[in-house]
């Protein structure tokens, strides 16, 4: 007997496994569209997505680098006033008021910050952070010294420009520190340390950016302790970067120039917060012209740090649509010096020309140079 199948409007029907649709998860596992979205998400962005889901919590938390890059200047509890504001009206300090008379002044000031990287550490997302932004927020010496310093972090870019209870001096300490010829192997960790640039005010900004190359003339302000921070860039050389560069003018016994001209007085190492041309005629200069081909150890850091990466080549590289190493025309700068005997300062003229358009532009630049020494050739 054959057998048939019958049907009937009471058989069972089975459900068919419709195909769905592109998904959230579909789109973050692929790796490339995830490690260009993530380091844009604040760190509660990318805990909140860990949450949504169980599939996008192993995602994130098993996918090396996606807590690379982190922000914590967008995180309110990290801001010192603000804690501090909450505190006195709970009458309490971190909300322990038996704590209160204990506190040490790195305990009060980076409170905040201990608190946070506390609850990065038992999350086992502290180990992972490689770019470290802090600007503008309550920073203390001690503080850097751990990140600096200790195994259990693994900073290799730190950003504190504009920080508040920072102890400067504690600060080129502990970075002489980790530079010491008696170091551990593999050491130091960090490698670019943004110190000198002033707090960006605005993220959209650009007017800074790349500043070091899109411009001619102070790059930096001069502080009084300078000296002190050539004496720390010297120590830190060829390990660990700065927003800032040591002249390489050949007065300086640091400068690979040094010895090859002759000078009335050497100098000092001292903290270049100019940026200067070559010679007028052969566009050279004893010390070496910065280009492309100079090592990025050598070079400054750019502002703002990069997202996308934590590596010094990056950070010393100009974006995309700003003035690179080499500009489009060539420029040749006319340098003219009037020596004053009864002035302390050198007056230099800048006076820039088209050499293709072979007539002046008639862009003209007066900059007075306090001392000779703090010029950098870029």
């Amino acid at each position: 007997m054959s057998q048939v199948i019958v049907d009937h409007q009471t058989r069972a029907e089975i459900t068919q496994i419709q195909t769905k649709g592109l998904t959230l998860f579909d789109t973050l596992y692929n790796s490339l569209v995830l490690r260009h979205t993530l380091p844009y998400l604040p760190v509660s962005g990318l805990l909140n997505l860990a949450a949504t889901c169980r599939d996008i919590r192993y995602l994130l938390h098993q996918t090396p680098g996606t807590f690379r890059h982190i922000d914590l200047t967008r995180v309110k509890t990290a801001h010192c006033e603000d804690a501090h504001k909450e505190t006195e009206r709970n009458l309490a300090v971190w909300h322990n008021v038996t704590l209160s008379d204990y506190l040490t002044e790195d305990d009060f000031y980076a409170g905040p910050l201990r608190g946070i990287f506390s609850t990065l550490r038992q999350r086992d997302i502290l180990r992972d952070v490689q770019s470290l932004i802090l600007d503008g927020l309550s920073v203390t010496a001690e503080l850097c010294h751990e990140i600096i310093n200790d195994p259990s972090y693994s900073v290799r870019m730190l950003s504190i420009r504009g920080v508040n209870n920072l102890n400067q001096g504690k600060l080129r300490a502990a970075l002489a520190y980790a530079c010491r010829s008696s170091r551990p192997e593999n050491t130091p960790r960090l490698k670019a340390v943004y110190v000198f640039g002033p707090m960006p005010c605005d993220e959209n900004s650009q007017d800074s950016a790349d500043a070091w190359w899109s411009k001619k003339g102070r790059v930096l302000n001069s502080t009084g302790d300078m000296d002190d921070w050539a004496q720390c860039l010297l120590a830190c050389q060829g390990l660990i970067s700065f927003d800032a560069v040591l002249c390489q003018g050949p007065r300086h016994a640091s400068s690979p120039a040094f010895g090859s001209c002759s000078v009335s007085s050497p100098c000092s190492p001292a903290v270049a917060t100019f940026a200067v041309g070559g010679c007028a005629g052969c566009g050279k200069a004893p010390e070496g012209v910065m280009t492309a081909g100079t090592h990025c150890s050598s070079l400054p850091l750019l502002a703002p740090p990069p997202i996308l990466s934590s590596s010094v080549q990056a950070a010393t590289t100009p974006r995309p649509g700003h003035e690179g190493f080499v500009p489009s025309v060539t420029i040749v700068l006319i340098v003219r010096k009037s020596f004053a005997k009864s002035a302390a300062a050198d007056t230099v003229s800048f006076t820039t020309k088209d050499h293709q358009a072979h007539s002046a532009t008639g862009v003209s630049v007066e900059v007075v140079v306090s001392d000779e020494s703090d010029v950098s050739r870029i």
